[in-house]
């Protein structure tokens, strides 16, 4: 029973079965460029008296089996899986790289001399042996589902981090609400355009928050937008995207200000750029037949509408940057994106 679970397990963790010569034995495969590591699993209680003799035949025949894969090299890790470990243990001594489960105590035996660890098998055996087959499935699909959602969301999981840790530190030197310490690290400031570093602010000052408040609307707006928006196309689109909208919306707001006359303001934050997403969002969904998933593109013009209304009705919202994001990122993503769903098998 305990064999079978283990075997199970493996499969669950990233091994493969082969098709292997002889019965009662379960051979596991994990391949790293041409080499393969393989765990051989043997059900010794099925086999009566046997001898050095007999286990020799049984591993030169799994060998054989192996060997037809064309493999560069072949590591192999046996796993005698039985409940009188003092039975086998004179075939740990004759060969090299055996382990034991010992099933009438659930516990792995690795002897004097022998391998202490072959890739993630040990952990493997040990949880299935602690915890049972159905909760350390149950486990392994958790962290598979975990892993899956960050290697969907990556990169918007990279900029929150980015954008909480410059927050971070700036806040451990100074005050993040003075808008003369934020001129001096890094915000774009209206009136010194054409001198100094404006145009280096151009891109700091997207990384930029005004206090905590501003970081955690924006860092929620940028989870939600990004999470439905990275997994659908390539990274590099993605971040392209979202720095390109972030630098429209910054040319827009400094034109606009430049043009009005109000030169006196200074400009931070992310919300250029996660307008970008949005409006890249909005052109995705329009080329998905108006629904991905369970947002339409009713929700994602009403959720435009409402945020640049809120944006006109607060005098220290950068509206220019939201709309010049917005239409920097819609302009992006209808040159960037081919028009079907990545999860339909898009590129």
């Amino acid at each position: 029973m305990q064999m079978e679970q283990i075997t199970k397990h493996m499969v669950h963790s990233g091994f493969t079965r082969a098709v292997v010569n002889g019965s009662h034995v379960e051979v596991l495969l994990q391949v790293q460029a041409r080499d393969a590591y393989a765990v051989v699993m043997v059900d010794c209680d099925c086999f009566e008296n046997m001898t050095v003799e007999d286990y020799e035949n049984l591993q030169r025949g799994v060998r054989s089996s192996l060997y037809q894969y064309d493999f560069q090299e072949v590591r192999m890790l046996n796993v005698l899986c039985t409940k009188d470990p003092k039975r086998v243990k004179n075939l740990v001594e004759a060969f090299g790289e055996h382990w034991v489960v010992d099933m009438s105590e659930n516990r792995l035996l690795i002897y004097e001399n022998q391998i202490a660890s072959f890739l993630n098998t040990k952990e493997v055996i040990e949880e299935v042996l602690l915890y049972g087959d159905e909760v350390v499935i149950e486990q392994v699909e958790k962290r598979a589902n975990f892993l899956s959602i960050l290697k969907d969301n990556y990169c918007t999981y990279s900029l929150v981090l980015i954008n909480c840790l410059v927050f971070l530190v700036l806040s451990m030197i100074g005050n993040t609400e003075n808008v003369m310490f934020m001129e001096k690290h890094g915000a774009l400031v209206i009136s010194q355009v054409g001198h100094g570093l404006w145009q280096t602010q151009m891109v700091t000052s997207m990384f930029l928050h005004f206090g905590v408040s501003h970081l955690l609307n924006n860092m929620f707006m940028l989870l939600v937008m990004g999470s439905y928006l990275e997994k659908r196309m390539e990274k590099w689109k993605y971040m392209t995207i979202y720095l390109g909208a972030g630098l429209i919306g910054n040319i827009v707001s400094l034109y606009y200000y430049i043009g009005t006359g109000n030169v006196d303001v200074v400009c931070a934050g992310a919300s250029g750029a996660i307008f970008g997403l949005t409006g890249a969002l909005l052109w995705v969904i329009i080329c998905n037949h108006g629904r991905i998933e369970d947002i339409s593109w009713v929700q994602i013009a009403f959720l435009i509408l409402l945020n640049i209304y809120v944006g006109m009705a607060d005098s220290t919202v950068g509206n220019a940057a939201h709309i010049g994001g917005l239409i920097g990122g819609f302009l992006l993503a209808i040159v960037l994106y081919r028009g079907i769903d990545k999860e339909d098998g898009a590129s």
